[in-house]
């Protein structure tokens, strides 16, 4: 295994901090899938993870109000007559070869790409373009093992227990100890198994390694002209910096005004809907608490995060950048949680591909031919 793959994979355990989950067997197996998929490309990181801070312009040439905006980039990249590429790193659950997806389109439209354009020319190394680096999540779920067959002469069948107990793999991908001692214990008992964590990242990684063009995507190249960035988007964040500023400076909720189009954006209910429906009250310590992490916001700082939040619902952004609370005992969500650990694990996978190794292991298992997903 590439030096950069296991460094991506502590990285996915030191987030975690649990190797036996299925959020790592999961992540685990994408990043091995990534690998297979992208390992032989000749894009080089040339930057990973750095943070940028601009000044955000008056078009009025008004020298009063300051604003800036800060932000991180995913990876900057050179290659294929590029010197500085931005790849940015996203994870979804759409199913991006359906014809009627409009998940490219959507990305092409999204105001991050105005934003990183234009931190590049105020750093003065403006951007040769930027390219969306999708990895789309499993859509399966973990099931029963089928028993197989095992008799003389005839193969077990894949993704089987017979597959287990002949041949120490599963899907073509070899088991733990661990994995086959529960086989066995189950044949012996004469009991069928559920999928445990292990064995179903393995029937992950094995549709990354079969199906790569369903579970990975680079877009072409994305560009932003200078004009447009200068003349359309720059006035814009001005604006909207000046009416954030605005809404804070009066302090009065009704100027953070509900968008109740957007309370179950992103299908599922607003984490803070029950405070606009007027049945909870952010100040009950029992109910809310301060909240964690999350984007630079005040004093005139603004980030992407905080502003796409400001343009959906401003009562929204009033109790996540003004009030900063956050439901008690919040849970992350599992997408957004299987994102966020999938995007450490890039984060040290990129840092070390300047890395060459002349022994790359394959680890794509034989044709199953059947044509569809395990």
């Amino acid at each position: 295994m590439k030096a950069r793959m296991e460094a991506a994979i502590q990285a996915v355990k030191n987030r975690i901090g649990n190797d036996e989950s299925r959020e790592f067997h999961v992540a685990r197996a994408l990043l091995m899938g990534y690998e297979a998929r992208w390992g032989d490309s000749t894009w080089t990181a040339v930057g990973v993870e750095e943070s940028f801070e601009m000044p955000i312009v008056s078009p009025y040439n008004l020298s009063e109000h300051q604003y800036k905006m800060v932000g991180m980039l995913d990876t900057r990249v050179k290659g294929y007559g590029y010197e500085n590429v931005m790849m940015e790193h996203k994870t979804t659950k759409a199913d991006f070869n359906r014809p009627d997806t409009h998940y490219f389109d959507k990305l092409s439209h999204d105001q991050q790409l105005s934003i990183y354009s234009l931190s590049a020319i105020a750093s003065g190394k403006p951007l040769d373009g930027i390219i969306y680096d999708v990895i789309r999540r499993p859509s399966i779920r973990p099931k029963k093992l089928p028993r197989g067959t095992r008799a003389e002469g005839v193969s077990p069948e894949r993704g089987s227990l017979a597959e287990i107990l002949s041949f120490g793999s599963y899907w073509g991908l070899e088991c733990s100890e661990a994995a086959c001692e529960q086989a066995e214990a189950a044949e012996e008992d004469k009991k069928s198994i559920q999928e445990t964590a292990e064995l179903f990242g393995l029937r992950v990684l094995y549709n990354c390694l079969e199906f790569p063009d369903n579970y990975y995507h680079r877009t072409d190249m994305i560009r932003r002209r200078e004009e447009y960035l200068l003349d359309e988007v720059v006035p814009a964040l001005w604006h909207i910096a000046e009416d954030i500023a605005g809404a804070r400076k009066e302090d009065k909720l009704a100027k953070f005004y509900q968008n109740s189009g957007s309370c179950y954006s992103f299908s599922t209910p607003c984490e803070f809907l029950s405070l606009c429906q007027g049945v909870s009250d952010c100040d009950d310590e029992h109910e809310w608490e301060a909240r964690r992490g999350g984007s630079v916001s005040g004093d005139g700082r603004l980030s992407t995060s905080s502003i796409s939040c400001w343009m959906l619902c401003h009562r929204k952004y009033f109790y996540r950048y003004v009030k900063k609370i956050q439901r008690r005992g919040r849970i992350e969500p599992v997408a957004t949680s299987l994102g966020s650990v999938i995007h450490a694990g890039l984060e040290s996978w990129w840092s070390l591909s300047n890395e060459h190794d002349s022994n790359r292991e394959s680890t794509r298992p034989d044709q199953d031919g059947s044509g569809r997903e395990a």
